[in-house]
């Protein structure tokens, strides 16, 4: 039975029999993979406060020589995370990009780049430094290009003149064609309209390293633009429904 080591981050834990829980966790070195951590409900020896939601951890697994799951037979934490699950903005946040990668991650589709971005915004979400919801913004632009699914913010999409000779101050942005519209093309509204400003921000943080894209400086208006049309785009996109955006979205709507 061949042990396996790799850096990775819990995704989500559902309890399985008496004593024991699946765990889904993303790896830096094998992607996506479901493993069952035995006595991980019982033995605190073991397991003990390892395998809490989004902790950034080593683990030792194997695949056994049977089919079914792979037994995680060690982990150790490298970061908790802790501030991130004693706020519930942070944990909705973390609990959206965990989902996000839950739901397209294919099992055992190694994406190291996918990994180490979702370890970074982790990271800057714990550490408080920058607001939250442009670290949301970051994240799921650059997790949209890892996927390939970046949109045309640079040129009208149907007869490609370039942004800045677009006249008027709102953009509209076209769903279905995946770019912006000149208003000499776009016909019937079938998108979302922002701010030119808004557009250029954006197509930086697309552009610029993650280094680089996290000095992005949104004003609120441009903020809450940006927020809104990349968690549309988003689901749009990945045509699928995300419980936790739902919630995030509840308690946006509450304060």
């Amino acid at each position: 039975m061949a042990d396996f080591s790799t850096q990775a981050i819990v995704l989500r834990t559902v309890d399985y029999s008496d004593s024991d829980k699946i765990v889904t966790l993303f790896t830096s070195g094998y992607g996506k993979i479901a493993a069952i951590a035995k006595g991980a409900k019982k033995s605190f020896k073991r397991f003990g406060g390892t395998l809490e939601l989004f902790s950034l951890v080593d683990v030792v697994w194997s695949r056994g020589q049977r089919k079914g799951l792979p037994v995680l037979k060690e982990a150790t934490v490298i970061k908790p995370f802790d501030r991130i699950r004693t706020d519930i903005f942070k944990t909705a946040y973390a609990s959206y990009w965990s989902e996000l990668i839950y739901k397209w991650m294919e099992e055992g589709q190694r994406h190291y780049s996918s990994f180490e971005l979702l370890t970074h915004v982790l990271c800057s979400l714990d550490k408080d430094e920058i607001d939250d919801d442009v670290i949301s913004i970051l994240f799921q632009a650059k997790f949209l290009a890892l996927c390939g699914f970046s949109p045309n913010l640079e040129r009208c999409s149907v007869c490609q003149k370039p942004l800045d000779a677009f006249s008027g101050r709102l953009i509209e942005f076209s769903f279905k064609k995946g770019g912006v519209i000149c208003l000499e093309c776009l016909g019937k509204k079938g998108g979302m309209s922002f701010l030119r400003g808004t557009v250029k921000q954006l197509l930086w943080v697309f552009n610029a390293p993650l280094n680089k894209a996290f000095r992005v400086r949104f004003s609120k208006k441009s903020k809450e633009e940006a927020i809104r049309f990349i968690e549309a785009f988003v689901t749009y996109c990945f045509d699928k429904e995300f419980k936790s955006l739902k919630f995030l979205r509840d308690i946006r709507g509450a304060t």
